[in-house]
């Protein structure tokens, strides 16, 4: 892994085209941002990564909704 801020990569933005690996882009130390290679046939790894992103992303939200949905008991709907 490299790290690179993000004023390096204003600078440098064409080195991108010949990543190998992937770099951690920092802002003041801190880690904003990864940017990965693209390969062929790697769609169904990075929708993954997105889907898992946005849960732990919307974490709280989410245990909030199932909470309420369990506390409001068994539906008394019957097909």
């Amino acid at each position: 892994m490299k790290i690179i801020s993000t004023t390096e990569i204003q600078r440098n933005i064409s080195i991108f085209s010949d990543i190998e690996g992937y770099y951690m882009v920092m802002n003041r130390w801190v880690p904003k941002k990864i940017i990965l290679p693209y390969f062929e046939d790697n769609e169904d790894f990075v929708m993954d990564y997105l889907e898992e992103y946005e849960i732990r992303k919307n974490k709280k939200e989410l245990q909030k909704e199932l909470q309420s949905s369990l506390d409001s008991g068994l539906s008394d709907l019957s097909i």
